[in-house]
């Protein structure tokens, strides 16, 4: 990491070809928060509704949410002013860089495309519906 001339933390550009690492943490703290929401939308479905567990899972619920809330609008306030993102080739307009970032995401979410992650891969809709259908 280098540091510009105003000796600003925040403007360093890394040398790798990774999102910065706040932007990783934000990205994950996200993840489990809703992952979170899940696991006590779901548990609160599987307790008898009249004792007082289901009131602390309402209210860890709705905690959540709103710190997810949160966290959500911290993303997207440091991605589009401080984050570092991996360079896209110079030589592309702004408008191609547009249309190729949305037509990845239109391939993942319409077509059913594979991604990775972190840890894993999603396979393409056709060979996931192959493997529910065994």
């Amino acid at each position: 990491m280098t540091e510009p001339s105003d000796g600003s933390v925040l403007d360093a550009t890394f040398e790798s070809e990774s999102f910065d690492r706040i932007s990783i943490a934000l990205h994950w703290i996200a993840a489990l928060l809703i992952v979170m929401m899940f696991v006590t939308a779901w548990s609160r479905e599987a307790v008898d509704h009249d004792t007082r567990l289901v009131s602390s899972l309402m209210t860890a619920y709705r905690t959540t949410g709103v710190v997810t809330w949160i966290v959500g609008w911290v993303r997207l306030v440091w991605r589009y002013n401080f984050a570092y993102l991996p360079p896209i080739p110079e030589n592309m307009s702004n408008l191609q860089q547009w249309v190729a970032k949305a037509n990845g995401l239109g391939n993942v979410l319409f077509r059913g495309r594979s991604f990775s992650s972190f840890i894993w891969g999603m396979p393409d809709s056709a060979r996931w519906t192959a493997v529910r259908q065994r």
